[in-house]
């Protein structure tokens, strides 16, 4: 299994489940290069599906034998494939549960699951107030470091109802622990 706050397609889970030429070969659409906005031209024109490659990490995890994937990035799972269906049709089509809230993830019991809560990474819990984030110190050769500016702390309105990491461990634990053979989680 895998569970990130990541995109479930980001370079550390994806590289239990998938190979591509380009860490940024997130979902079918970014294949050329074209529209992700990262690296201009072909980024992994010998992995796309529609010259017999493995495709993007996306779909090479909806091909994948892996039985949870928790996390972000559900963007790269509603591109289309070069023969039509969206990545998360081929998912289904695979055995997956796809899960967007977490009254539906509690709802799972057995079986595959791939959970995908917000289009991009998982948001945090906590923020800086008023949404203010932590500023970067300067200092001149010789001088000695500036104290940090100080801040309080409060929840995020984008965290909602999104499941926390524990929660999304806990629940890949249950779900994986049933297997005879054992089982292999990356977190």
């Amino acid at each position: 299994g895998v569970v990130a706050t990541s995109t479930i397609t980001d370079a550390t889970p994806a590289s239990f489940y998938a190979h591509v030429a380009v860490r940024f070969c997130y979902g079918p659409d970014d294949m050329s290069g074209s529209e992700n906005g990262f690296m201009p031209g072909a980024m992994c024109p010998d992995d796309d599906a529609a010259v017999g490659g493995p495709g993007s990490i996306a779909e090479q995890l909806a091909a994948s034998r892996v039985d949870v994937a928790l996390g972000g990035g559900l963007s790269a799972f509603t591109q289309k494939t070069h023969k039509g269906p969206t990545v998360l049709e081929l998912a289904l089509s695979a055995g997956f549960q796809i899960v967007r809230t977490a009254d539906e993830l509690d709802a799972v019991t057995s079986g595959r699951v791939l959970g995908l809560f917000p289009p991009s990474h998982l948001p945090v819990i906590w923020q800086g107030e008023n949404g203010g984030r932590a500023q970067k110190l300067e200092n001149a050769a010789g001088q000695e470091e500036p104290e940090p500016a100080r801040f309080g702390c409060e929840p995020s309105p984008a965290f909602g109802k999104t499941p926390t990491l524990a929660a999304l461990t806990e629940k890949a634990i249950e779900l994986l622990s049933s297997s005879a053979e054992g089982f292999f989680l990356v977190v």
